[in-house]
């Protein structure tokens, strides 16, 4: 039987793996924009990475502390949003400044789950490499925004 922190974790695989689907999609609407389509690859990679490193904390022996209960809702709603933002994307394929612009909300809202429902694990490795990942994503917001932000070329 699965447990309630066990459960969660899967949630959370599942928020990843969705997201760099996203994140794949949209770069490969991008082709001909080599530097956005890069951006969104990397960040499918990371995600993809995040799965990977999700899935060993559901491997571990050792216990976490979390009161994971409570945040089962929260995930299962997270992923929820993430598969109705790929449904329309798909439907309604975005244009680059807003696919960044999803990429960057969606990060923000994963990044402030992540911050309300981290697992804290005995082992402060794990923890290291949790807080890493987060950091990590939060360089790929500030490269998106910046991007974003940066003067566009208006010479025909």
């Amino acid at each position: 039987m699965k447990s309630d922190s066990d459960e969660l974790l899967a949630i959370c695989t599942a928020i990843e793996h969705e997201t760099g689907a996203l994140y794949l999609y949209f770069s490969e609407l991008f082709l001909d924009m080599p530097e956005i389509a890069r951006m969104l690859r990397k960040m499918m990679v990371e995600k993809e990475n995040h799965v990977l490193q999700l899935q060993l904390a559901a491997k571990l022996e050792q216990r976490y502390e979390v009161d994971a209960f409570k945040n089962i809702d929260q995930a299962q709603q997270l992923l929820n949003l993430v598969n109705g933002l790929q449904a329309r994307a798909r439907e309604y394929p975005p244009t680059w400044r807003n696919a960044l612009k999803f990429a960057i909300e969606l990060e923000n809202k994963l990044s402030k789950f992540y911050a309300d429902t981290a697992l804290v694990f005995a082992e402060d490795s794990f923890n290291s490499v949790y807080m890493a990942m987060k950091s990590h994503d939060e360089d790929q917001v500030l490269a998106m925004t910046q991007y974003l932000d940066a003067p566009t070329d208006l010479t025909l």
